[in-house]
């Protein structure tokens, strides 16, 4: 691995990187912009190809200056459409309308089930009718022995993925959306069921060559899974399924917070550094010793043979194809005498996945692995290397593993801040503790699936290596600070790769230029931070929340003083604290205080009732509503219509004349429905929060809300 040329050059020693940058972001420009694109896929390829052939016109008159900068826009054109048109017919090859009537449907089980305690969900890809070929996440009232290539019938309706669209909240739609999951839908008891073997034989058939062989690779993975689990328990059998399998349907919440706290959740996804120690093992006892081009090639085709196999055993997790994939284009070009690893290649496996899987690009484990190869390529080479560290193997290795692992953390610092809100500050100490163990759990492991009579000694290795590991992990989790709590916007950690680009620039140019450039951005990404921190952004915010169980409604005098009226705070808690976790504390807002109605209640506000705050008046609707109600009409500004409410919208509307009526999140199907086609029949707009997420009103004149 050689030092990049000056920074500069970049693009220029890099031509696929030139490539791929515009490429991806005509992919978010896609997705952002999809509701107009939908059906536009033929324009964007058009666009395309006339952008390409002006690239070809303007390359040959490349000497003069218009003609060079009209190429590299037509050029950066020409991908970015590509890339739009790749992550739009992506889309809409994943896209269903669903009807509103349950649907009946049969399909097959294509990835391991994930337990609760009250249900399992399950991905489940239909065979026939009109949604084939779509995979739908279904929530299964007691079932606890699916496996991958079980073939299920039920009946259900199905919705297309949303998140709740709370502040602060992960978007969980957006997720399911860039996994292929066209549909979600909830099955309780009788509503669903087991077929028999001959019948999930023929669904199996009936699926295209690549997902039914990484159904049967998941079969084939559970089985080596119980392998282990015939010698191992606890929290050793989970973190050795996870580094060696991917298998983590044994991990708990405490072991991931605890890999999450130290910094070295990265261990527990297959990544380029699982490859790396499977070929850097296979190359020491096998290519090392071989001397002929020829031979060596055909084992090296072998050995790369083996790492797909690994990977498709896996299931295919994105971290470890783009690995693989970089392994495979650098040991097929190191054997035509090429460098066996750099930016290039990396580019290069990007390019393959995003143009296979477009909505890859949205995969945070995919943006994590590629961002820490490309600061490992960049800042490893630049870092000193004294002849006197270099004379021992042991501190030559732990000197390396340091480097790789300041790299890593460099290059994924930003990302890690803005979506997880928190920096492990111990991180680099974790993985000198983490990262060396790794290469005998590995292998060790891999000899116990191999050697049968060999199990039970190395069970007993694998036990006592990763008992000793997470002691050591344990200990750097109680000392203070071991976390720092931080929310930077997506602009900042955008803002950060720009700050890092320049100051290595400088240090490498040694021109003035950058560092200028640098103490600008320094200051740019401060301003953002303070503005976003500022006192008072929260002041004066009326936000309904959109929860399943329960309404719920805040209102922020400031970050300091806030008040909740939820009517049921034991159905809500859970998703109360949810908000607590990552909004709430995440904007330095303090827990709000207990919001009461008429005569200190909080479990309804009753037929009458109003809720005033900063100007705006908010009714509720959640019960059977009397058919008249004495006295005019009132004027509000939010009818508020929560689960319990029952009949129908005419009587309500009677009593209140509201500006917007508000479909709260825990209503039915039906009856949202339903009201929703009445407040249109009465002219009145309809914010439905389970269609549009949570709404977010800002206030005049904030003051302490009152129930009246």
């Amino acid at each position: 691995m050689q030092p990049l040329r000056p920074y500069e050059e970049l693009f220029d020693t890099h031509p696929l990187l030139r490539l791929l940058v515009p490429f991806a972001a005509g992919i978010f420009v896609g997705e952002v912009c999809y509701a107009h694109l939908a059906t536009a896929t033929w324009a964007l390829f058009g666009a395309a190809l006339v952008a390409a052939a002006a690239t070809i016109v303007c390359h040959r008159r490349y000497e003069r200056t218009l003609y060079s900068l009209l190429y590299v826009t037509c050029l950066n054109l020409a991908f970015g459409c590509t890339g739009a048109g790749f992550l739009v017919t992506a889309r809409n090859a994943a896209t269903c309308t669903w009807p509103d009537a349950p649907t009946n449907a049969k399909g097959i089980v294509v990835a391991p089930p994930r337990y609760t305690a009250r249900a399992t969900m399950a991905d489940v890809r239909i065979v026939g009718g009109p949604a084939d070929g779509r995979t739908v996440r279904l929530t299964l009232m007691r079932a606890d022995s699916l496996a991958p290539g079980d073939a299920l019938l039920f009946r259900t309706r199905l919705a297309t993925p949303r998140g709740n669209g709370n502040p602060g909240e992960f978007d969980y739609g957006a997720y399911l959306r860039h996994n292929r999951i066209s549909g979600t839908g909830f099955c309780p008891t009788g509503h669903w069921q087991k077929a028999s073997p001959t019948t999930a034989r023929s669904l199996l058939d009936a699926l295209p060559l690549l997902q039914r062989l990484k159904v049967k690779a998941l079969r084939l993975r559970e089985g080596l899974s119980q392998q282990f689990a015939r010698h191992l328990e606890g929290r050793s059998l989970a973190v050795v399924t996870s580094i060696t399998l991917g298998d983590r349907t044994r991990l708990d919440d405490a072991t991931e917070n605890l890999y999450a706290q130290t910094g070295i959740s990265h261990l527990l996804a297959l990544s380029g550094m699982n490859v790396g120690i499977l070929y850097a093992f296979y190359r020491f006892l096998l290519l090392r010793h071989v001397s002929g081009r020829r031979l060596n090639g055909v084992l090296s085709l072998a050995g790369l043979a083996g790492l797909w196999a690994f990977a498709f055993v896996t299931g295919l997790p994105l971290s470890l194809v783009r690995a693989t994939l970089m392994f495979t284009v650098a040991e097929l070009l190191s054997l035509l005498y090429f460098d066996r690893f750099s930016i290039n290649f990396l580019a290069a496996a990007a390019f393959i996945m995003l143009i296979a899987a477009p909505q890859a690009l949205f995969d945070v484990g995919f943006q994590l692995s590629c961002l820490s190869v490309f600061a490992i390529l960049v800042l490893t080479p630049l870092a000193p290397r004294p002849w006197w560290l270099m004379r021992n193997r042991v501190v030559h290795f732990l000197y390396e593993v340091t480097v790789l692992s300041v790299a890593a953390q460099l290059g994924t610092l930003p990302v890690v801040a803005c979506v997880f809100h928190t920096v492990p500050v111990y991180g680099l100490a974790a993985n000198l503790v983490a990262v060396p163990l790794s290469y005998p759990l590995l292998l060790c492991s891999l000899v116990f699936l191999a050697v049968p009579f060999l199990r039970m000694p190395l069970a007993f290795a694998l036990d006592a290596l990763l008992r000793a590991m997470h002691s050591a992990l344990e200990w750097l989790a109680t000392l203070p600070g071991c976390t720092v709590s931080c929310s930077p916007t997506p602009l900042t950690a955008a803002l950060c790769y720009v700050l890092l680009f320049l100051l290595l620039h400088g240090l490498h140019a040694r021109r003035r230029l950058p560092a200028v450039l640098a103490v600008g951005v320094a200051g740019l990404i401060a301003g953002i931070e303070l503005y976003a921190s500022r006192p008072g952004r929260h002041a004066g915010e009326l936000i309904f929340y959109n929860l399943r169980r329960a309404p719920a409604v805040h209102c922020l005098l400031s970050e300091e003083r806030s008040y909740l009226w939820t009517p049921d705070t034991a159905r809500a808690r859970a998703d109360i604290d949810y908000l607590r976790r990552n909004f709430w504390q995440a904007e330095g807002i303090r827990p709000p205080h207990l919001l009461t109605a008429q005569g200190g209640r909080t479990d309804s506000l009753a037929p009458g009732s109003l809720l005033r705050f900063g100007g705006r008046t908010v009714a509720v609707f959640r019960s059977r509503w009397p058919r008249a109600l004495p006295g005019r009409a009132e004027a509000v500004d939010y009818l508020l219509v929560a689960r319990g409410a029952r009949g129908h919208l005419a009587p309500v509307l009677r009593t209140y004349r509201p500006r917007l009526v508000v479909l709260d999140g825990s209503l039915t199907p039906f009856y949202r429905r339903r009201f929703a086609v009445e407040a249109r029949a009465a002219g009145l707009p309809c914010h439905d929060m389970a269609e549009r997420g949570a709404l977010v009103v800002r206030t005049a004149q904030p003051t302490t809300p009152v129930p009246r």
